[in-house]
């Protein structure tokens, strides 16, 4: 090689490592290029998504759960699904979190492995009166465990097995939520933390009265033909409980039952023939607007028979009409969760895909004024 062919290359070289130092880090000359750099940076390709088939090696991540946190970080749940999309097998409990209500969020970590076995139905519920999260979940699809957080989802306890206490002899598959839990604000249950469940053919709850410390077993709403299984729960105006399901044999209607006891006990299913559904998961949100209004949010995939058109709808009267809705995407799209970042803005996260509902777990921001 000649002399100038060296001094060619080697300029060349340097000239590229200079780029990439100065550039490819979007910092100064010289600084390092951060860990989950590049993680970032194909975020930012996918986006809306913050959970994509292929990313870190798993095959699929499905099932969301969302839940803001006291200080005010989200904390987005998932089933990281090794091998394929199929709702058993080699699964991992993974989160990510954000500090900028979405903006930008911290590199995925699994904060639930269960080896060769499924470690899923994320139900995440945030204890107001501690600043606790406590997350329930299932291994297997028939054992119950909890794990709960002291530092705002950064650090998580090992999981415990609760199966015994929430979950009857003779019951087989057992799912928490997937959606988040509540905390009930008003009443004679005030503190009382509730997670929507399901086991076979039946929806129903479970609670704790003393800060996630013990879990029992609450009501449950059964129906001899609808046959109601995954479920979310909200606090109505008045104190009382909504519990709204998806049910196989209700003509494509969600269903919704009551409690008044804190959720020991739920009225009969009934159908709700605005509330359309594929039969999928849904989820809900309620709160009281800045002029004292309550406000009921529900979301689905709002189509009789495919999962598709994610739709979010607004109910001012607890839930028994829905006179106001928003498209939030049209194509295909699946399970979902909600957390409130203030009263005009809503932060959803859903699984949604061009050609299935599995390509991914996309979030949003939501202007609530487009809708109130």
């Amino acid at each position: 090689m000649t002399t100038q062919k060296i001094y060619s290359s080697t300029y060349f070289l340097v000239v590229i490592l200079s780029m990439i130092l100065l550039f490819g880090c979007g910092g100064q000359l010289g600084e390092p290029v951060p860990d989950d750099y590049f993680d970032r940076k194909r975020d930012e390709l996918v986006a809306p998504y913050i959970y994509q088939k292929g990313y870190k090696g798993y095959a699929c991540f499905r099932i969301p759960a969302l839940v803001r946190s006291p200080n005010g970080s989200l904390l987005a749940f998932a089933e990281a699904r090794k091998d394929d999309c199929a709702d058993d097998g080699n699964i991992d409990l993974v989160l990510r979190r954000s500090e900028d209500n979405g903006l930008t969020w911290s590199d995925m970590e699994v904060i639930w492995d269960a080896g060769e076995h499924t470690a899923g139905n994320p139900a995440p519920v945030v204890d107001k009166t501690t600043g606790e999260i406590h997350l329930l979940m299932c291994r297997n699809n028939d054992q119950v465990y909890v794990s709960r957080s002291k530092d705002e989802g950064r650090t998580w306890s090992t999981p415990s097995d609760i199966t015994a206490a929430v979950k009857k002899q003779g019951w087989t598959w057992y799912a928490t939520g997937p959606v988040h839990g509540i905390q009930i604000e008003k009443g004679p249950h005030a503190g009382r933390l509730v997670i929507p469940c399901d086991h076979t053919g039946n929806a129903h709850t479970i609670y704790s009265d003393d800060h996630g410390e013990t879990w029992k077993l609450g009501g449950v709403a059964t129906h001899p033909v609808y046959k109601p299984n995954e479920c979310t729960v909200a606090e109505l105006s008045n104190g009382d409980l909504l519990l709204n399901m998806r049910a196989p044999n209700s003509d494509k209607r969600r269903l919704l039952s009551t409690s008044k006891d804190g959720g020991l006990s739920w009225s009969n299913p009934e159908v709700h023939q605005t509330l359309i559904d594929p039969v999928c998961q849904g989820s809900m949100l309620t709160f009281t607007d800045t002029d004292g209004k309550p406000i009921l949010l529900f979301a689905n995939a709002a189509h009789e028979t495919r999962r598709r058109n994610m739709t979010l709808r607004l109910s001012g009267d607890d839930g028994k009409t829905y006179p106001k809705e928003m498209l939030i995407y049209g194509e295909f799209a699946a399970y979902s969760d909600m957390a409130l970042i203030d009263n005009n803005t809503l932060a959803m996260l859903y699984e949604r895909g061009a050609s299935d509902a599995n390509e991914g777990i996309a979030f949003e921001r939501i202007d609530l004024k487009n809708l109130k």
